[in-house]
């Protein structure tokens, strides 16, 4: 897998949420269905839920950031390409000047290529930290702008508990607090700024 393809998969891996946030959960504009996972049981007061990969995922101001995070992945994309474009044409130009060149001279050129080969590789693996970096941030800025309208919400439902709800594996899910907080949120919720995070020093 070259440099450019691995990239592009890391990237794609960062801006992607753990496996939980990939299960089936209720859609968070509809009402919760009353029981889930095909278990039943009478609603426990004081218990709720909440998936804040929805909010993450499914309100304004998440969305927002993840189109941010894509755009900087895509510049982080393309800086990379241009490198690789720039580092095969040097050796196409090379092997053309072959004939011409001393066993030396060739030699010499030849290694200089090769590490900047290297090179890229080593700003592959930094670009994919930098991305994954900027991603947690962003991620935990959402759910930090979400936590008003979360604390209003567990007060106005009187839960005692609050629960991750991908974590629940099924039962009575009539205190899912995702929808109305993410009305909540994209009603009244702050935009965030996502900036790249700074380079790892070596």
């Amino acid at each position: 897998m070259g440099p450019t393809r691995m990239l592009a998969t890391a990237l794609a891996a960062s801006l992607a949420l753990p496996a939980a946030a990939q299960t089936t959960s209720p859609t968070p504009t509809a009402a919760p269905a009353a029981t889930v996972g095909g278990l039943s049981g009478p609603l426990v007061p004081g218990v709720c839920l909440l998936s804040r990969d929805d909010l993450i995922m499914k309100s304004k101001v998440g969305g927002a950031a993840i189109a941010r995070l894509k755009v900087l992945a895509s510049h982080a994309q393309a800086s990379i390409e241009a490198e690789k474009s720039h580092i095969e044409a040097s050796g196409k130009a090379l092997s053309a000047k072959r004939a011409t060149l001393t066993q030396q001279q060739f030699e010499t050129e030849a290694a200089a290529i090769q590490r900047r080969a290297q090179n890229l590789q080593v700003d592959v693996s930094q670009r994919e930290r930098q991305i994954e970096s900027t991603r947690n941030r962003a991620y935990a800025q959402v759910l930090q702008a979400a936590q008003p309208f979360v604390a209003t919400t567990f007060a106005a439902h009187q839960c005692g508990l609050l629960f991750a709800r991908e974590a629940a594996l099924g039962g009575n899910f009539g205190n899912d607090l995702t929808p109305e907080v993410l009305t909540a949120f994209d009603a009244k919720g702050t935009p965030i700024t996502v900036e790249l995070a700074p380079a790892e020093t070596p």
